[in-house]
């Protein structure tokens, strides 16, 4: 009884944290398409005015609505998302933002200026400490990792390393950064904001949400290459174009749904506590998933198997197989929780999401039964996984 009430707070926590970060951005915070190159942030574009992203072998040129263009060398950029300030000018301009930052030191979190409502959450969505009142600094023990701080309606990724020390700007808090978005005409209702990123590629649209958004890039090959906070990679040829939105776009002419499989699907560590001790998390498994199904590999087994769409998690997750020491080999869907203060993976019904079983992170090779997977879309429409220990084509 204790877990089960363990694990539904630890998964409202993780949901509430989840509703946190998308509606933090608002009109004061919509998102931005920042632009790196060689590592460093060069400039950054609302996506509210963005009206396209134009790829050639050479340049990625940024399309705004108030008629210009900005255009950044394909070799040497990379982009990324992240809510901030709407600027006030026109170009490339220095602006300052204003809000808080955070450090920690000394078992303290220290903040830039006066914060109220502190809440620190772990990488699991679990609930560190809380604060109600006005501080500059609390007294919180931090271990070695990432973490959430939410202050004042904003949020800051906070990383602690090893020495027990971090730093982190929270949403937006860069000062003087280059801003190629500016605008003070765009205007927002509350549920009216673009997290979607509509993309077109050989001649298929798929939906993006914007917050699971790690990373981009573009290659000569008129390719875009994206990597997603859960680790997987996906590469689309043939790029011919994006448009960001409030609603995700009806994926056309593929018979995937890259939708879910890059959420959902990849490689993952299966769980059989038939075999030995030392094996039981030894088993591999690759998923995509289709408009109407999901196909599942078994890499050791080389057997395909299929499954209905039917439970869909709307936290982080993958799908796996568990061998139950009654019901025998069953499709699940993983993620990562705790029963007190000990981290598990969970697996839960693809049916209906009721808890099947679970196993604690350390019988994983990196604590973890994810495996971080690159898709690639390639002839005829069929879809390449590869991944640490192998690859598989799904036709």
């Amino acid at each position: 009884m204790k877990r089960n009430f363990t694990l539904g707070l630890a998964v409202s926590v993780l949901m509430t944290l989840m509703t946190v970060v998308v509606n933090a951005q608002d009109v004061d915070n919509p998102w931005h398409l920042v632009a790196f190159e060689n590592d460093v942030e060069v400039a950054f574009y609302n996506t509210e005015m963005i009206t396209g992203i134009e790829a050639t072998a050479q340049n990625v040129t940024i399309a705004l609505d108030n008629g210009k263009t900005f255009s950044h060398p394909v070799a040497t950029t990379t982009f990324g998302f992240d809510s901030r300030k709407d600027g006030t000018g026109t170009s490339n301009e220095a602006i300052t933002t204003l809000g808080w930052c955070v450090s920690y030191t000394n078992n303290r979190l220290h903040f830039s200026k006066p914060v109220s409502d502190v809440c620190v959450f772990n990488m699991y969505g679990a609930l560190e400490a809380q604060f109600a009142g006005i501080f500059t600094e609390v007294p919180v023990n931090l271990d070695q990792g990432l973490y959430v701080v939410h202050a004042e309606g904003k949020s800051a990724k906070l990383f602690v390393n090893n020495s027990g020390n971090g730093r982190a700007p929270a949403q937006p808090l860069l000062d003087s950064q280059p801003v190629a978005n500016a605008s003070n005409t765009v205007t927002l209702r509350a549920g009216d904001i673009k997290i979607y990123w509509n993309i077109t590629a050989s001649n298929s649209t798929m939906s993006v949400e914007i917050p699971n958004v790690q990373k981009f890039y573009f290659t000569v090959d008129n390719s875009i290459v994206f990597t997603l906070t859960n680790g997987n990679t996906i590469e689309l040829a043939d790029y011919q174009g994006i448009e960001f939105a409030v609603e995700p776009a009806k994926e056309t002419s593929s018979k995937w749904n890259m939708d879910l499989t890059m959420k959902l699907g990849g490689a993952a560590y299966g769980v059989d506590s038939s075999l030995p001790y030392g094996q039981w998390t030894s088993p591999l498994y690759v998923t995509a998933f289709t408009t109407t199904e999901i196909i599942c590999y078994d890499v050791q087994n080389k057997v395909e198997r299929k499954y209905p769409i039917q439970f869909i998690p709307n936290f982080e997750a993958r799908f796996t197989m568990y061998t139950h020491p009654v019901r025998g080999l069953l499709p699940v869907y993983d993620y990562a929780g705790f029963w007190g203060t000990n981290p598990y993976m969970y697996h839960v019904s693809i049916e209906n999401g009721d808890e099947i079983g679970f196993t604690g992170s350390d019988l994983y090779k990196g604590n973890t039964s994810f495996i971080a997977t690159t898709f690639y879309s390639i002839d005829n429409g069929n879809l390449k996984a590869v991944f640490e220990e192998g690859e598989y084509i799904f036709k």
